[in-house]
């Protein structure tokens, strides 16, 4: 088993923005926040976990997000509300693919993720990537 914690705070995959040039259609994402947190958890992948992966073999991946309380919420507490939690994950797989500590989301076979409030400088993402 291989794990990170990665500090920061998360953002989730945006839905997609399709426009039209001419008859080509072009998807692109916005989001400033969704983009620096993905550019993060590559760098620190990058840094903390390639070469310790063997990347071409199955895997299970568990996240726990842990996202900043606001409004009388208890760190500690399920954070029960928006971001959803597949679009926080999304992000996750996608910037291990970035940094090459995945060959492709297709081999992640199975998923365990959380989130809850926290304090809000402890926010961020733990990461454990094991075998199958």
């Amino acid at each position: 088993m291989t794990a990170l914690w990665i500090p920061g705070n998360p953002a989730p995959q945006p839905r997609p923005r399709v426009t039209m040039q001419g008859r080509t259609p072009r998807v692109y994402y916005v989001g400033n926040k969704y983009m620096a947190w993905r550019e993060a958890v590559t760098l620190w992948a990058q840094t903390k976990l390639r070469g310790l992966v063997n990347p071409g073999t199955p895997k299970v991946v568990s996240m726990w997000f842990c996202l900043p309380a606001r409004n009388g919420q208890h760190p500690g507490d399920p954070h029960a509300q928006k971001p959803d939690l597949d679009n926080l994950v999304k992000v996750v797989l996608d910037a291990l693919i970035d940094a090459e500590v995945l060959d492709d989301d297709s081999q992640v076979v199975g998923i365990d993720a959380r989130k809850q409030w926290s304090e809000p400088d402890q926010t961020g993402v733990d990461i454990e990537i094991r075998e199958a």
